[in-house]
């Protein structure tokens, strides 16, 4: 059989006319491969919301507390940007927080950003499914499947429904790629979706940046020669994906030509003169396909040392196969893919710190051309129409996975949200007793973990009508408390364990022990405070080793004031 021979063009009575393959192949139980997709991703909603139901009182912190801040102040001023970075810009535009919005309004809790992702999620994979099943089905069954397996295990247990602007690449930068190559390949879907997908994940996070530009451009490239194309190019549609864009990026625009100092301009004077770190390009490249990739147990940091690519010889072989074949179908796929891959490299080498979070789209990029590098090589040996009859096994049982995930785990961050829930409780308290403001403070020597709290307390307060303040400055872009005010004294802390005895003048009202023994407490001591500079590897490995000790236990406690708790 050819290396280009696929469904055929006539079909026989009884085939699929959409795949053009026999019905025997497509439909599995009598149920198509779309159905079983679908029931697949139904199944993943259904767990998801139950989820999102039992955990309706959680309470978001850290970066996402931000976001829920942000939705809860939408009204008062429409954001021109996105979700502020510790780089000192915004990411470059609001996209991502009017999704968590959609959430948050129809929900009225914070608990609507877990739905709004889960919609992210579902609707990525989704759509990769009816943008590639018109160029291959069997691609498409395989291209699904990775997605969720992505989902499954490029992420820590409570970071499945995690509303975070670099998670909105988790599945999405999978499914941009199964776009751009429907986009090349001259369909309707892919040229309408290829801008404004690329632009919702670039203006989620700036990661994304040379990703999205390397995939766009090279699908645009694709599509310019007239050869071998079996309908002309749909430029009509091609309009409409503009105008979308053109739509979505408006904000950033006005943003740009109203503010003083335009948030694009900052990005670009602060990024130029960051020093490039190429080591750390390579060293994530190779250990993205390493036989142990560094995503597949997520730990945090990108590695600090070369893999063995062994992995990436599976797109290089179906590259050379491809080309062997001359096989124009297979071809566009891959080189997309490897635009993809290559974007790996400047991407890491340009972060100021080898922090995974920063380029979450890779796990779907290296699942996604594994998929894609499975179907070149099934295609070329004549056994691609094998993949739809196991197409239930590759889309199910990976959906089962997911929903497991989901289900069998608490949301995001469940020792900070309790935190949040008894410092809720003690304001709460507090403003019905005595009508005043509630001042939070930053404890003395706060930990990590305590300064995630702070914006979690913030917007819990807010949303419960509690008047509020933080005596601390937050992002420019939050006007809904005054940045930097830090007038008053404050009347509540909340603050982890250990941490000694309490201020002069406070007093601990709600303690939550951690659970940790004495002999953990004092391990986990000796590693976070080891009185001398460390290297960035050794930062790495005690990291490492506290999470290991501390497996998610975290001690509270929150305070008052002593003259403001009588």
């Amino acid at each position: 059989m050819p290396a280009t021979a696929g469904p055929s063009s006539a079909s026989p009575a009884g085939a699929d006319a959409e795949a053009g393959y026999p019905a025997s192949l497509t439909r599995v139980g009598g149920i198509s491969a779309t159905a079983w997709l679908l029931g697949s991703l139904a199944a993943i909603a259904v767990t998801g919301i139950g989820f999102t139901l039992a955990h309706w009182d959680w309470y978001p912190v850290s970066d996402w507390a931000l976001t829920d801040l942000e939705t809860l102040h939408l009204g008062d001023r429409f954001p021109l940007v996105g979700a502020y970075s510790r780089a000192g810009w915004s990411h470059p535009g609001p996209a991502f927080t009017l999704l968590m919005a959609a959430g948050t309004l129809t929900t009225g809790v914070s608990a609507g950003m877990l739905l709004a992702m889960l919609v992210l999620q579902l609707a990525a994979v989704a759509l990769a499914w009816f943008a590639v099943r018109s160029q291959s089905r069997p691609a498409a069954v395989l291209i699904c499947s990775a997605l969720l397996i992505t989902w499954a295990v490029g992420t820590e247990a409570t970071g499945m429904l995690l509303p975070w602007n670099p998670w909105a690449s988790l599945l999405a930068a999978g499914t941009l790629l199964a776009v751009a190559w429907a986009a090349a390949a001259g369909a309707r879907l892919g040229a309408v979706a290829l801008f404004p997908l690329g632009s919702f994940l670039l203006q989620a996070h700036a990661g994304t940046a040379v990703f999205v530009g390397a995939t766009c451009l090279v699908a645009c490239l694709l599509v310019v020669p007239p050869r071998h194309r079996p309908s002309p190019v749909p430029w009509r549609w091609w309009g409409v994906g503009l105008a979308v864009t053109a739509l979505l990026w408006l904000p950033s625009v006005l943003d740009q030509l109203t503010s003083v100092r335009g948030n694009l301009s900052l990005m670009l004077q602060v990024e130029a003169g960051r020093v490039w770190d190429w080591s750390l390009g390579w060293n994530t490249v190779t250990g993205a396909f390493s036989l142990d990739p560094f995503w597949w147990t997520p730990q945090g940091w990108l590695p600090t040392y070369p893999g063995v690519p062994w992995l990436l010889l599976l797109p290089v072989i179906a590259t050379l196969v491809a080309i062997k074949g001359r096989d124009t179908a297979a071809l566009p796929a891959l080189t997309v893919c490897w635009a993809a891959v290559g974007a790996i490299v400047p991407t890491a080498a340009h972060l100021d710190q080898p922090l995974s979070y920063l380029v979450q789209w890779i796990p779907a990029v290296v699942m996604t051309t594994w998929a894609v590098s499975g179907w070149v090589l099934l295609r070329a040996s004549g056994h691609e129409a094998a993949v739809l009859r196991v197409a239930p096994a590759l889309l199910v049982l990976p959906a089962l996975l997911v929903a497991g995930r989901i289900v069998l785990n608490p949301p995001p961050s469940p020792m900070q949200s309790a935190a949040v829930a008894a410092a809720l409780d003690t304001a709460a308290e507090f403003h019905r007793r005595t009508a005043e403001e509630v001042v939070v403070g930053v404890p003395e020597g706060a930990s990590w973990d305590s300064l995630m709290v702070l914006p979690g307390v913030l917007v819990a307060l807010e949303r419960h009508g509690v008047p509020v303040r933080g005596s601390f400055a937050l992002p420019a872009t939050l006007h809904s408390l005054a940045p930097g005010d830090s007038s008053g004294s404050p009347t509540l802390l909340v603050r982890t364990i250990p941490a000694g005895p309490p201020p002069p003048g406070w007093q601990v009202v709600r303690e939550m022990p951690s659970g940790l023994s004495a002999d953990e407490e004092q391990q986990i001591e000796a590693l976070t405070d080891p009185g001398h500079p460390l290297s960035q590897e050794e930062l790495v490995r005690r990291a490492e080793r506290v999470n290991e000790i501390r497996e998610g236990r975290t001690g509270w406690q929150v305070l008052l004031r002593r003259d403001a708790s009588r």
